[in-house]
Formats: C-alpha cells, structure tokens, sequence
C-alpha cells in the first residue's frame, strides 16, 4: 500500500498539468479517465486508514504521508471538477444519437402509413386553400359597384331581349355564385377536417411507441414534414390566387374573362 502512496505523490504534478489539457483529449480518453477517477475514491478509505494508524502509533512519517495523500486527493478533485463539464456533453451527444436512431427506426417502421397520411395531407390542406380562397373572391366580385361574374356564370345576351329579362338573368347569375361560395365554404371545412382525422392518425401510431421522449421528437418530426408540405402548396396557391385576382382587371380592361 505505501508503495502505492509514493507513487500516486510523484504523479501529483502530471495530474495537475494535464487538467490544463484535458479539452484536447478525445470522448473515448475523456470516458475512461472519469472511470479511473471514480475508482479512486478508495483514496478517502486510505486517508481514514492512515488517520486511524497515526492516532495508534503516532509518527512524523506517516504524518507526512498523510499530508501527501490529502493534497493528492485535492487535485484529483479539482481535476474531476474540470472533467464533469465536458463529460456531461459527451454524456448529453451519446443521448442526443440515441435519440435519434430510435427516432429513425420508429418512423422506419410506420414509414407506409407516415408517408401516405403526409401525402393526403398535402392534398387536404392545397384544396382547403383554393376552396376558400376561390370562395373569397367570388365574394369580392359580387361587392362591385357592377358586380363581377366569373365566365361560367355570365349571363349570356340575347338580341331583342327586355331589361326586365336581363335584370332576371343578372340576378340568377348572382344566385348561381352565392350557391357556389356557400359550396366552396362546405368543401374548405371538409378538408379542414380531413386534416386534423389525419393528424389525429399519425399521432395514434406515434402513441404506440412506448418512450414518452421518442413520441415528443416523433410529434416535432412531423410537425416539420407538414410545414414544408403546406409551404409548398402555398407557393403553388399564390399562382392561382393571382389568376382569379386578374379576372376583374382584364374584365375591366374589356378583354375576355378567363
């Protein structure tokens, strides 16, 4: 044991210039140098030893020892102090993969249903958008001071007829659009709907998986698979969207509606 002793003295001095180093040592050196220091926590029962010794006999070498030890032991302290922080990041990294790789093995294993229940998605939430938006602007071109008609609702002229007939025309043609915003409202609910059955789908097959912390990263993973979807489409509405506003303009310009 003194042996021991001596040694674990004349290393004090490497001990302490290597915690000035230790952000360069690699994760694998790291993870074996915090099991070395666990181990030697036999250090306190050495102390308390070599405590009970001195009381006993009581001697000026084993004093000295003693006062060895008790340095040796504060500076491998202070050097478990400094490894803890990078050790917790490893510790947090190794986590974070594992995490990951059961991630990616659950969403392998439901990967038929997450990818047909995206893709439904996708289509749900584009006719959502054209369905409401197309509504909206039917809405804005019977508020004009002339009202607006789309083509497929153009009361057509008819030579000789009376303005009375025409007013009639007008109005039935009004009607025909206020049943058709009325249809469109219908179907953007619909698919609003659909949406959130299939929301609620991938989250039944997301509940089956038995850690609370993959099932929170698989919800996070699918939230960002809808978002892009929806950005998308978006992206493709924006053209549509322009087209309808350009119906009144080139009706107003006198050129044929489209």
């Amino acid at each position: 044991m003194s042996q021991f002793l001596r040694s674990g003295a004349k290393n004090q001095d490497k001990d302490d210039l290597s915690g000035s180093k230790i952000v360069c040592i690699q994760h694998s050196q790291l993870e074996q140098l915090l099991v070395s220091l666990e181990r030697l926590t036999i250090l306190e029962d050495i102390k308390k030893e070599l405590f009970e010794i001195k009381q006993k006999i009581g001697g000026t070498n084993l004093t000295n020892i003693h006062e060895e030890i008790q340095g040796f032991g504060e500076s491998i302290t202070t050097l478990t102090n400094s490894v803890k922080p990078y050790m917790q990041h490893i510790q947090e990294e190794r986590l974070q993969r594992e995490q990951q790789s059961k991630v990616r093995d659950y969403k392998k294993k439901i990967n038929k249903i997450w990818s047909d229940t995206l893709n439904k998605r996708k289509l749900a939430f584009f006719n959502k958008l054209v369905a409401r938006g197309t509504a909206e602007h039917y809405a804005d071109f019977l508020k004009k001071d002339v009202p607006f008609f789309p083509k497929k609702f153009c009361p057509k002229a008819v030579s000789g007829e009376s303005e009375e007939e025409a007013r009639l025309k007008i109005n039935l043609a009004k009607n025909k659009v206020e049943t058709e915003i009325g249809i469109l409202q219908l179907r953007a609910r619909k698919h609003e709907e659909n949406m959130v059955n299939l929301d609620s789908k991938i989250s039944e097959e997301i509940a089956k998986c038995e850690e609370p912390s993959i099932r929170e990263l698989l919800q996070t993973l699918w939230a960002e698979d809808i978002t892009k979807q929806e950005e998308i489409s978006l992206e493709k509405w924006k053209k549509k969207d322009l087209r309808l506003a350009s119906l009144v303009e080139k009706k107003l310009a006198g050129k044929r509606s489209i």
